[in-house]
């Protein structure tokens, strides 16, 4: 019985572990989209101002 719960202990161990990873990971990928869409925001409000075109 209790190689059955250091078993089961350990398993919730590495799956909090991979669920943490996997929402930094998200996070990350998250901030770069909203770094992308301010700059492409930018991008077209200067545009649209009479900035140069690329």
């Amino acid at each position: 019985m209790r190689i059955l719960i250091e078993s089961a202990n350990s398993a919730q161990n590495q799956h909090l572990k991979n669920l943490m990873e996997f929402v930094d990971a998200q996070a990350k990928f998250y901030e770069n989209a909203h770094q992308h869409m301010a700059d492409l925001k930018r991008e077209l409000s200067t545009r649209s101002n009479g900035g140069p075109m690329i």
